[in-house]
């Protein structure tokens, strides 16, 4: 038998991320625990391994960091996940009483910035190393509206494109720099795969 005693949320989480909460156990039996795993009950994750319980004398407190994927389409600012303790058959031990416990996160939507607002960051002569909110002229203003606008593959731009996929990267717990790279090339409006793949390994 077992009980939560604290959870904690270990940093920042966003929809479509990984979030992170520390889970402190009281082993409320009278045996020791030793090979015992957290494993999630619902959802599905990216790592679909058991988290590891440290060994647990009765009466003693363990601490586990478990790791949870949080749905892209989520719009709620906080997320349940539920869990289960098992012992080292397989077996599941109850926690408070029930067969599963849950952990509440607090996220928050992630927000794509517009690829219209994004081109407005293009400064009007492209490939300057400049990249800024200064309004572009009229006629540039109109190849934008009417998605005429083409954008030269420039170092500026790289490195626009790269320094943004390091702020999507903070921003959001656990998501890896490819998916960052992948994310910040679609918001400067490199829809096409291939153009997305050659955009990475420019950058890369």
């Amino acid at each position: 038998m077992a009980s939560v005693v604290h959870t904690q949320q270990l940093g920042r989480a966003v929809t479509g991320g990984q979030a992170r909460c520390m889970v402190e156990l009281r082993n409320t039996g009278t045996s020791a625990w030793k090979g015992y795993q957290v494993v999630r009950e619902d959802g599905s994750s990216r790592s679909s391994k058991p988290f590891a319980v440290p060994a647990t004398n009765a009466g003693g407190e363990a601490t586990v960091v478990v790791q949870v994927d949080l749905p892209r389409d989520h719009k709620g600012a906080s997320y349940t996940a539920t869990f289960r303790l098992q012992d080292d058959a397989g077996n599941t031990v109850q926690v408070d009483g029930e067969d599963t416990f849950t952990v509440k996160l607090l996220c928050s939507v992630e927000a794509l910035r517009p690829r219209r607002m994004m081109a407005r960051m293009l400064h009007p002569l492209n490939g300057r190393a400049m990249f800024d909110d200064v309004q572009p002229s009229s006629s540039l203003n109109a190849k934008i509206a009417a998605d005429e606008l083409q954008v030269s593959v420039t170092p500026a731009l790289l490195q626009a494109v790269a320094s943004r996929a390091t702020q999507l990267q903070h921003d959001s717990c656990g998501l890896s720099a490819e998916d960052a790279l992948a994310k910040a090339a679609q918001e400067f409006g490199f829809d096409d795969p291939s153009q997305t793949h050659d955009l990475l390994q420019a950058i890369a």
